[in-house]
């Protein structure tokens, strides 16, 4: 397998002077982030199996990093509601009285 690549939606890039727009893929207005790869003609049953097996542990690790941008975004998206209605926890330190 050769000539894996991600195509980003919108990506431009710039080749002798010419700017392209949605560079790697074949128009401008692709509507969607695609992946691309390339077998060739006498590759082995085990080479494709490799491939897939990497491609599997990458799309997993991307998905779990992706979630787990999600859940800390949400998290500081709740303090910061918290900080605005001061119900979170520095403002209540803030108003307990000392003893």
């Amino acid at each position: 397998m050769s000539g894996t690549r991600v195509v980003g939606k919108g990506k431009q890039q710039t080749v002798g002077g010419i700017a392209f727009t949605g560079y790697g893929s074949h128009t401008d207005t692709y509507p969607h982030v695609y992946l691309t790869a390339a077998a060739a003609l006498g590759g082995s049953e085990a080479e494709a199996d490799a491939f897939c097996a990497r491609l599997t542990r990458c799309v997993r690790e991307a998905l779990s990093k992706q979630q787990k941008n999600v859940q800390g975004e949400d998290m500081e998206a709740q303090a910061r509601a918290e900080s605005q209605r001061g119900t979170g926890t520095e403002s209540q330190a803030k108003e307990k009285p000392a003893q």
